[in-house]
């Protein structure tokens, strides 16, 4: 059950699960933890990866050929209102003092 974990982020809101991380197990964030270190995520905002050239993006939907997994759906749901619960109670200003996440 998602609503019994500790802490819930989620990669599109980066930033403030970074923030939120910290306001649950304290410490103090450091900038390197605001940039996501993925070799296919190469752009300006991303600059210790390795590679030269960003990978292609692939598309999910022409893969999926309209498979959609709704258990990974239902878990995905969960996941996304514990985050959003959690965030309201216990850390409100991460959602606002960190606006641009760099997906």
């Amino acid at each position: 059950n998602v609503r019994r974990l500790a802490f819930v982020g989620l990669v599109e809101r980066w930033n403030a699960s970074v923030c939120l991380f910290h306001k649950i197990f304290g410490g103090r964030p450091t900038d390197r933890e605001f940039l996501i270190r993925h070799s296919s995520r190469l752009n300006a905002r991303h600059p210790v990866s390795p590679r030269k050239t960003a990978l292609p993006r692939y598309d999910a939907d022409k893969l999926l050929d309209g498979f959609v997994d709704v258990d990974d759906v239902a878990v995905y749901n969960a996941a996304v209102a514990a985050y959003n619960a959690l965030l309201a109670r216990v850390a409100p200003a991460c959602a606002s003092t960190l606006a641009v996440d760099p997906v």
